[in-house]
C-alpha cells in the first residue's frame, strides 16, 4: 500500500487571538534542565512515540532551540507542550519536517520519503515571511503539540498551539505551518478553530480533506488551498 504524505495546514499570524488559559494554568518556556519534563509530556500524550534521552538530544541537535519550546503548566508542572522550528529557506525543499509522526500502534509517518515537504510556498497561494521571486528566506513550523491525558478536554491543545504561534510571530514570521494526520480529528478541529487552513500540495490531499471536513461536520463547500 502506498504511504501517503502527511497533511499540512497553514495560518497567517496577523490578528492572533490572545491566550485564554483556564484558571490554574500558566504558560512559559522550557527551562534549562527540563528536557526530562519535556520527554514526560511527549511520552504521556500517547501519540508521539517513545522519547528517551537519546531522542531528545537528537531532536534538539536537529534545530529545535530549547528557548522555542513552550509549556503549559499546572502548579508549575508541565502538562502540555508545543514548539517552533525554523526551516531555512534554502533547505526547506530538500529535507523533511523535524516533527515526525512516530507513533506506536498506528501508521508510522517518520520516514524521509514519507515526510518530504511540498513545493516552496512562494509557488502557492499566500506570501509567507521572506517570499520573493525565489524560495522564502525561512519558514516557521509548529510541532510536537501534546497534552497529557489527565488535562485533555479543556482546550489546552489550542492554547499551547496558540502560544507557539505567538512565539513565531514575535520572531518576525507572518505565517506558520504544521503537519497532522487524517485520524487526528480532534486536533484538526482545534487547528481549524484557531484559523489554520488545509494546504493541499499533494494529489491525495483534496479528497482526504473533503472526508475529514465532512467527518467534522463542515459543509462540502468548505474551501481548501
Amino acid at each position: 500500500m502506498e504511504r501517503l504524505p502527511q497533511l499540512r495546514m497553514r495560518r497567517r499570524l496577523h490578528a492572533l487571538p490572545a491566550r485564554a488559559l483556564p484558571e490554574g494554568y500558566t504558560c512559559r518556556r522550557l527551562r534549562a534542565g527540563e528536557e526530562a519534563a519535556w520527554a514526560a509530556v511527549l511520552n504521556g500524550c500517547g501519540e508521539l512515540g517513545a522519547w528517551d534521552e537519546e531522542r531528545i538530544a537528537k531532536t534538539l541537535a536537529g534545530g529545535i532551540t530549547p528557548g522555542r519550546i513552550w509549556f503549559l503548566c499546572a502548579a508549575d508542572q508541565p502538562i502540555a507542550t508545543a514548539c517552533v522550528r525554523i526551516h531555512p529557506g534554502e533547505a526547506f525543499g530538500l529535507g523533511r519536517s523535524a516533527f515526525g509522526s512516530d507513533r506506536s500502534g498506528v501508521s508510522d509517518m517518520s520516514d524521509t520519503e514519507h515526510r518530504t515537504p511540498p513545493p516552496p510556498p512562494s509557488a502557492q497561494a499566500g506570501t509567507p515571511k521572506g517570499c520573493g521571486e525565489g524560495r522564502p528566506a525561512a519558514e516557521a513550523e509548529i510541532g510536537w503539540v501534546a497534552v497529557v491525558p489527565e488535562h485533555q478536554g479543556r482546550g489546552l491543545g489550542g492554547q499551547i498551539t496558540l502560544a507557539a504561534c505567538h512565539a513565531a510571530r514575535e520572531l518576525g514570521f507572518d505565517e506558520a505551518f504544521l503537519f497532522t494526520d487524517d485520524f487526528r480529528l480532534p486536533a484538526i478541529k482545534t487547528y481549524l478553530n484557531l484559523g489554520f487552513t488545509p494546504d493541499c500540495w499533494h494529489e491525495s490531499h483534496a479528497g482526504r480533506w473533503t472526508a475529514i471536513l465532512r467527518a467534522l461536520g463542515y459543509p462540502d463547500e468548505a474551501t481548501t488551498k
